[in-house]
């Protein structure tokens, strides 16, 4: 029997978790063609296509996955495709497509933020592993491109939030900032214990200091 990947998902599991496991063996696919979902799960999620750009199917991959209460993944080869001249995957890239991945990386970020707290870590570094992969696919195409072709009609540079994206040195940092902003949250929660932990130990300090004070006192009456 042909598979399409070497990893067995055989179980059925939350979206969340599906993704996250995909995503770690490095089996994460975007293809609708390759899915099936319910049309409720869909309406009452209002999950739909961005309409006007390409790689439409990326951002909504990731919603249904991100809202499945239950996903399964069947490792077979059921139907085979026909490559299409001058389709998206085989035609020369151009502005449309460093636009259509900027804006399915905004799509994802905004939903990312809405779920970030129902999310295990390993889920949001999954999550943060597609953001990162899709920013560096952005800004491999937009720096192979011509100068006169990096479209700044689009209207990029007025929505800086995407346009920094193209800036390798801004991710850095930003990626840094991710990382500074967990230290912080990760000390803080340290720090809370430990005054816990502290105020748990004077009470208990007090509480010895109060009964070497009656067994001190009663010794003293009996001398």
């Amino acid at each position: 029997m042909e598979r399409i990947f070497w990893h067995s998902y055989t179980q059925c599991r939350s979206g969340p978790e599906l993704f996250t496991q995909m995503v770690s063996k490095g089996d994460i696919c975007y293809m609708v063609w390759l899915q099936l979902a319910r049309r409720d799960f869909l309406l009452q999620n209002g999950i739909r296509f961005h309409e006007g750009i390409v790689y439409e199917n990326v951002p909504y991959t990731f919603t249904v996955l991100m809202r499945a209460g239950r996903a399964a993944f069947l490792n077979r080869i059921l139907y085979r495709r026909r490559l299409r001249k001058d389709s998206i995957t085989s035609a020369e890239k151009c502005f449309d497509h460093v636009l259509g991945i900027l804006s399915g990386w905004k799509d994802i970020m905004e939903l990312y933020r809405q779920l970030e707290e129902s999310l295990s870590a390993d889920q949001r570094d999954a999550a943060w592993r597609v953001l990162r992969a899709d920013a560096a696919d952005a800004r491999r195409l937009y720096m192979g491109m011509p100068e006169s072709c990096r479209g700044e009609e689009y209207g990029l540079a007025e929505d800086y939030s995407l346009f920094r994206l193209l800036d390798g040195d801004w991710c850095a940092q930003a990626e840094l900032r991710k990382r500074d902003q967990a230290a912080l949250k990760k000390t803080r929660e340290e720090l809370r214990e430990a005054r816990e932990a502290l105020r748990e130990k004077t009470a208990e300090a007090n509480t010895l200091a109060a009964r070497l004070e009656k067994y001190e006192t009663k010794d003293t009456r009996l001398s």
